[in-house]
């Protein structure tokens, strides 16, 4: 038996695998398009604001947003070095337990003086009301003991500063922590203060 090829069929068949190649192309520059919007950079440029228990403050646009270091951690941001710093300062917001007293302590005792004389006398200690709440904002310098976690090994870092809230809420006490080579903390004091100050109720 003779096949005979039709002239119809081959025409379809020629449309169609157009029509495949063009649904295809579509279908990859749309999935280019939502991973070009979910990228670090725009996520960056466009979302600043953090939120938690009931109450939200606007983060510095230069700061940039990370993946925790670690699980106890609920927010994390990277600030760019200054001039002549060789590390870039680190800006958490936490979630824990604890008094006040108790935390200061503990942040005292991350700190050393270089002249031998008391952390705690050297730390600012300050108390705001801000939305209504009793902010306790505290700044401490020295020698940094920088530790990945409680157990592990510690690394000193001299001329470190730190910048500091304890914002106590009805869903629990939230510490921001902003800690970082002392000219780096410096050139983004004002920027750390802004933060606090547009604490607001959602």
């Amino acid at each position: 038996m003779t096949r005979h090829n039709s002239p119809f069929a081959g025409h379809c068949a020629g449309r169609c695998s157009i029509l495949i190649t063009g649904i295809a192309a579509l279908f990859g520059a749309m999935c280019v398009q939502r991973a070009s919007a979910l990228s670090p950079r725009n996520y960056q440029d466009q979302q600043t604001k953090i939120e938690f228990s009931g109450y939200s403050v606007q983060a510095p646009k230069k700061w940039k947003q990370e993946k925790p270091r670690n699980r106890i951690v609920n927010f994390e941001f990277s600030i760019s070095p200054a001039q002549g710093d060789q590390r870039p300062g680190r800006f958490t917001l936490m979630n824990a337990s604890g008094s006040v007293e108790a935390n200061l302590e503990r942040w005292y005792g991350q700190f050393t003086q270089p002249d031998g004389s008391s952390t705690k006398d050297k730390a600012k200690v300050e108390k705001k009301e801000l939305a209504s709440l009793k902010v306790v904002v505290v700044d401490i310098p020295g020698t940094f003991k920088d530790q990945a976690g409680p157990f592990a090994p510690a690394t000193m870092r001299e001329n470190y500063r730190m910048l500091a809230a304890i914002i106590p809420t009805a869903g629990g006490t939230w510490f921001a922590k902003f800690v970082g080579p002392a000219k780096t903390v410096e050139e983004n004091a004002k920027a750390f203060q802004a933060m606090l100050e547009s604490l607001k109720k959602n």
